[in-house]
């Protein structure tokens, strides 16, 4: 009998890999997507003022400390400098699972018994489907004050009522009116989850009254019911409204009588524009979307009609920063801004329409004013920012104040020209204004010329123009012209091909017999073409007309009445050819570049780079001593400056004159191909009585490493089972490999490989992990087994990266 005798076998694991262009980069952690939401809120922040003593952080129960006020510089940089501060940002939330709040100061109250109009940026993140869940801007009287809080985050975006608890309206923020901008489609069928049930689109803008019950309508059974929310002058957008932007907002407040009042607010009608970006310093102005809505001020239960504002916010598992910056904060400066544009020659205005129309000669009076009407706080150093037509005027005078500043250009005092001599306007209805004299230039057709709106920038608020349009009358001369008349690039080596039109200000066909003369570099003799009657014309160039550098052609028209065009000139700028040998190939790292280049400048440089817009890396400089002559170039690639993975690399050659050649693209991996394993596979069990595929005693992992491979393929040989005390190897016992233990043995080959898997490479590690009963087993034949004796074969793995064509 042997019932006692054990089988002891043990396997030798090595793991056979082929490293290609390996490199180490240690980088640092990277931002949380929550601080590059933030971040992109920051750096895109637009023009605003500044607040001083405005806001409060809201201190109700639950919320966070996220909601701040974040002065700024003009680039856009957090600053505690008082004297770099340009502009405030109110950050409601910035991380998932938050619930703030920052409401008005005492001096900072909003009056229903009164107009009021406000104009902000918000900034709803940039999470797209992953936000959640957005903010609200609230006026409320509840007896909280400050403290007003809704009793749970998520849906009730901190103000509206909580279905979740038993008190849905007292959870909500009593005695107010609210405007939510929600991110987040709260659409199932469960409390805490419904109130946007049934809504279309994927993002919204509603209003309504948190705590009143008409704002919520509960639905479902006795047991299990709950509420969905009743949105008033809902605007829907099918995206989401948590895209990176900032968005402008602009409410308008009218007191009707004692009991009514209404609230106008229109959204995205303005394009957001920053301090730093000095080559658009007056923002486009559109349409925007639009709701008016009935405000019951019964509903504040106020007294003397002051109440508190502020926003809202809340996240949860989704987030998104909440962002708010104002450009005029209601009752705290009341201030307007207009453009006129006069015309003195016929003494009116131009109407507001567009429809003016004004002709060669007509003297022209561009006035931007500002007024300021009254408020909390004087309009503190206003200064304009005002931009003009940028053609069809000759300029003549620039006044400020009714001031000869004594400049002509609008560009020297277009940029932030101030208007109270750099103080404040204090005084109600007090005004500053900038004036442009210039004269409409004689042109050949009718104009479409627009003054766009402009600004008044000062640090408690901003004012904005209206932009003005008209129509400038062409005056028609007789006149020949050339027109699509452009620089020509070609390749050396190539003829080149001058083209154009030639138009009379008339209009019509020419009459046959126009001719055109092109002459290359100053010579005698200009090559002579026929015109066409419908003025277009194509001269081909000799290429041996070209010198090394620039050269230049001359082009002048003449029609068959003898007018001729002015000398037109333009140039034929000489390309360098580079041809590379494995162009539009992929390649492995390390790599050396074979190509060739043919030119006829004094030197050249090649240089590849990633991308349309990586930074150029300089392969190699040469001069050129045979010019006209293809010449061979090898260049080892410097794997060093490339991080491990796949780029698509374009090669170029750029010559003296600075001209570019063709471009050749290739695709070179760096990366890592490896393996790695447990170092060795057990087996321990009886010898069995018949001839059997036993299990390993313990589960076994394979890590791979793939980054270097387009396409990959792991395999396995095995060799013998070796007999220790001896070395004689078994003849029917054999290492094999199975999936799964439902499927077939494969015994291993000791010399070719069997491929167990195959894949594309990726980044992050690739882990293969076999139970005890699959992946590498044995195929045991009890006759030929020795008891108590060790046996041992080794196992390669080897990891191949698959060509790529």
């Amino acid at each position: 009998m042997m019932i006692n005798n054990k089988l002891k076998i043990t396997m030798l694991a090595f793991g056979m890999f082929f490293l290609v262009g390996a490199s180490s980069v240690k980088a640092a952690p990277a931002p949380t997507e929550e601080e590059k939401d933030y971040t992109q809120g920051l750096g895109t922040a637009p023009r605003a003022i500044t607040m001083d003593n405005l806001f409060q952080r809201g201190t109700g129960a639950g919320v966070t400390t996220s909601s701040d006020m974040v002065n700024m510089d003009m680039w856009n940089q957090p600053t505690t400098n008082p004297s770099n501060v340009v502009k405030t940002l109110v950050r409601i939330t910035n991380d998932k699972n938050q619930k703030a709040a920052v409401w008005s100061t005492d001096d900072n109250s909003f009056d229903i018994n009164k107009d009021g109009k406000a104009s902000m940026w918000v900034y709803l993140g940039n999470r797209g489907n992953v936000a959640g869940d957005g903010m609200a801007l609230v006026f409320q009287n509840d007896s909280k004050g400050n403290a007003a809080i809704s009793g749970n985050a998520g849906e009730t975006l901190g103000v509206w009522g909580d279905d979740i608890s038993s008190n849905l309206l007292g959870s909500a923020i009593q005695n107010s009116w609210a405007l939510e901008f929600d991110t987040y489609m709260n659409g199932a069928t469960n409390s805490g989850g419904a109130f946007d049930l049934n809504l279309p689109g994927r993002s919204h803008i509603a209003s309504g009254y948190p705590a009143d019950k008409n704002t919520y309508t509960k639905r479902g059974g006795i047991i299990s019911s709950y509420y969905t929310q009743n949105h008033v002058g809902l605007i829907t957008y099918n995206d989401s409204l948590s895209n990176g932007l900032w968005h402008h907002l602009t409410i308008d407040y009218k007191t009707i009588d004692a009991k009514t009042g209404s609230m106008t607010y229109t959204f995205d009608d303005k394009e957001a524009v920053s301090e730093h970006n000095s080559s658009k310093f007056t923002p486009a102005e559109y349409e925007g979307q639009t709701k008016e809505v009935s405000i019951d001020k019964t509903k504040f239960k106020s007294t003397g009609g002051k109440i508190r504002w502020g926003f809202t916010g809340s996240t949860g598992a989704n987030s998104e920063s909440n962002l708010v910056m104002f450009e005029q904060v209601p009752g705290l400066v009341d201030a307007k801004a207009t453009q006129t544009v006069t015309n003195l020659t016929q003494g009116k205005d131009l109407p507001s329409d567009g429809t003016g129309v004004v002709n060669a000669g007509d003297k022209l009076k561009f006035t931007s004013k500002a007024t300021y009407l009254g408020g909390k706080q004087a309009w503190k150093e206003p200064a304009a920012y005002a931009k003009y037509p940028s053609k069809n005027i000759d300029w003549t005078g620039i006044f400020l104040n009714g001031t000869d500043t004594g400049l002509t250009d609008p560009a020297d005092a277009v940029v932030g020209a101030s208007i109270a001599g750099g103080g404040d306007l204090s005084t109600p209805n007090s005004t500053g204004e900038i004036t442009y004299f210039g004269t409409v230039k004689s042109i050949a057709e009718d104009s479409k010329d627009t003054s766009p709106a402009g600004q008044f920038i000062g640090s408690n608020a901003i004012a904005n123009t209206n932009a003005v349009s008209y129509t400038v009358k062409g005056q028609p001369k007789i006149l020949l012209t050339i027109d699509n008349l452009k620089d020509i690039d070609v390749n050396y080596g190539l003829d080149a091909t001058v083209s154009g039109t030639v138009k009379s200000s008339l209009g019509g066909l020419l009459a046959k017999g126009s001719k055109v003369d092109v002459t290359v570099n100053n010579e005698t003799t200009p090559i002579k073409a026929d015109v066409g009657t419908d003025g277009k014309f194509s001269v081909t160039v000799p290429k041996d007309k070209y010198k090394a550098g620039e050269n230049t052609v001359t082009v002048q028209a003449t029609d068959a009445a003898g007018i001729q065009t002015v000398k037109y000139t333009n140039k034929i700028n000489i390309h360098p050819v580079l041809t590379l040998n494995d162009n539009n190939g992929t390649v492995i790292a390390p790599y050396t570049f074979n190509f060739q280049v043919v030119d006829n400048s004094a030197d050249i440089t090649t240089y590849y780079k990633e991308g349309a817009s990586g930074t150029p890396v300089q392969l190699e400089k040469y001069a050129n001593t045979k010019p006209g002559s293809t010449q061979d170039h090898k260049v080892d690639l410097d794997t060093s400056k490339l991080s491990i993975g796949t780029h698509v690399l374009t090669v170029y050659s750029v010559d003296t004159e600075g001209n570019t050649s063709n471009n050749q693209t290739i695709t070179v991996i760096v990366g890592l191909l490896s393996i790695s394993s447990d170092d060795s596979i057990n087996f321990e069990n009886q010898i069995p009585a018949k001839t059997s595929v036993l299990s390993r005693t313990a589960d076994y992992t394979l890590k791979l490493e793939t980054s270097a491979a387009k396409n990959w393929t792991l395999s396995v040989t095995a060799g013998a089972l070796t007999a220790k005390s001896d070395n004689s190897t078994l003849q029917h016992s054999t290492v094999g490999f199975r999936d799964t233990k439902d499927k077939s043995f494969t015994p291993l080959s000791p010399t070719i490989g069997t491929t167990i898997d195959s894949g594309t490479g990726q980044a992050a590690t690739i882990t293969k992990k076999w139970a005890t009963d699959a992946g590498i087993v044995l195929n045991v034949v009890p006759s030929e087994i020795k008891a108590d004796e060790v046996y041992t074969s080794q196992i390669n793995w080897t990891l191949t990266n698959t060509p790529v064509n």
